[in-house]
């Protein structure tokens, strides 16, 4: 069952993942007027977001009301989806930032088992990538200020010991994560 859940999960909430992309926007007075508050919930709640104060306030502008029992069904009805250990996993992996207590209690513990250690992958390479990226700079710096034929000793000490730095906080993070 779990694997039949992965694997639908992608294909379940993409669609809703791009209207939540262009959801980022403030609405505008159509999307106000046209607005299913209902489907917005369970769309933001599907990824990971309550956003009804920015929307309400959004419509606010253009004189018109938003319905918040409605979007509050839809937040209930896409916490189902959106609480489970797959998509847990699947907001972990993207760096979805969870907020302790978005998910209901019975839920939340079945959504951190997935979450928390794509996370914390998700770190890792975040933070391997980034001092990789430094690592592949700094080594173009030294290489460009040894070519110089007026070379400032100190400025090529100063790299060495960088990428030194860099180096050795690379391998720590490999050690690290080898213990997790």
């Amino acid at each position: 069952m779990q694997d039949k859940l992965t694997s639908i999960f992608p294909r379940l909430v993409f669609p809703f993942l791009l209207l939540g992309l262009s959801g980022c926007a403030v609405m505008d007075k159509s999307d106000c007027i046209q607005a299913n508050w209902h489907g917005l919930g369970r769309m933001d709640a599907l990824n990971g977001e309550y956003r009804f104060s920015a929307r309400e306030k959004a419509c606010s502008k253009h004189g018109l009301a938003a319905d918040e029992s409605s979007y509050d069904r839809g937040v209930k009805e896409g916490l189902i989806g959106f609480c489970t250990a797959a998509s847990g996993r699947h907001y972990g992996q993207n760096g979805g930032v969870y907020r302790r207590g978005f998910c209901p209690v019975h839920t939340e513990s079945e959504f951190l088992s997935g979450y928390t250690p794509a996370q914390q992958k998700y770190k890792f390479q975040q933070k391997t990538s980034e001092l990789q990226s430094k690592i592949a700079a700094t080594n173009d710096l030294l290489r460009e200020a040894s070519r110089k034929p007026s070379r400032d000793s100190n400025e090529i000490e100063r790299l060495t010991a960088e990428l030194k730095r860099l180096n050795e906080e690379l391998r720590m993070q490999m050690y690290l994560r080898v213990l997790d």
